[in-house]
């Protein structure tokens, strides 16, 4: 047998349904509170139109990488949406968005915990 063949043969550690279903529904409600913030992102320019692109791109990557049950780019892609929305948020923090932002970064936090969850369950 071939290095190939051994690498091809090794089960892939993959999210549990269940995890896998829970963080694809935050992932979109995440998706649905940004919404929220699309108005005023667009308002304060190209750089933070920009900001709120990534941010929508990496939930629904997220999503999508959870549908999958592929853990790497789960977490690849929760970290890179942690990064991109934070900064998003802080660009766009006023008043008006605070009831939004809010709402995603419950979302985001939930899907924190359910990862976590998962990953002290994998031990």
């Amino acid at each position: 047998m071939n290095i190939s063949g051994l690498f091809r043969s090794i089960p892939v550690a993959r999210l549990p349904s269940y995890t896998s279903s829970e963080v694809r529904h935050s992932a979109k409600n995440f998706i649905n509170e940004l919404k929220g913030i699309k108005n005023t992102a667009e308002t304060k320019g190209s750089k933070v139109s920009s900001m709120y692109q990534k941010t929508e791109n990496y939930a629904a990557k997220l999503a999508k990488s959870a549908d999958k049950g592929n853990i790497k780019d789960t977490l690849k892609n929760v970290s890179k949406l942690e990064k991109h929305s934070e900064a998003l948020f802080s660009a766009t923090g006023s008043p008006f968005t605070k009831s939004a932002i809010a709402a995603a970064r419950e979302e985001r936090l939930n899907i924190y915990s359910l990862l976590a969850n998962n990953k002290l369950s994998l031990r």
